[in-house]
């Protein structure tokens, strides 16, 4: 579709779509931030457009934003919180150095599940998160 042929109402159809759909990766909803980043990427666009190409107006700007700017807040446990939990999973190994990982180093559990063996220098005691 032409951007000049794009209007408000086809953008709120859009961004209905954008809130109804599932991630695959997780199949869960995209997250807000996300759904709002994507709208402020279409609206840079037709910015874009309007400031090189004689478009006469954003659709998106009468369409109206959607989306929230910033994340929801994070529950973040304290040492003695993941030290009482921690505990609860000293008689399975993977599940104990797997979430030590995760909490002492900060990592995502994307990193922590890309993580090969080539990745750990045992005689420097570092991980190296390339991936």
């Amino acid at each position: 579709m032409k951007l000049n042929d794009i209007t408000p109402v086809i953008v709120r159809k859009c961004q209905n779509e954008f809130l109804k759909a599932i991630n695959p990766s997780s199949g869960n909803p995209y997250s807000q931030t996300y759904i709002k980043t994507i709208h402020n990427q279409l609206t840079a666009i037709f910015n874009y457009a309007i400031k090189f190409h004689s478009l006469q107006e954003n659709p998106c700007h009468k369409a109206g934003s959607i989306g929230k700017k910033h994340a929801e807040e994070m529950n973040i446990w304290t040492p003695e919180e993941f030290k009482l939990f921690i505990e609860t999973l000293k008689d399975h190994p993977a599940a104990y150095a797997g979430f030590n990982i995760l909490f002492w180093c900060g990592l995502r559990v994307g990193e922590l599940l890309a993580l090969e063996i080539k990745d750990i220098d045992f005689e420097n005691e570092t991980l190296n998160i390339n991936k």
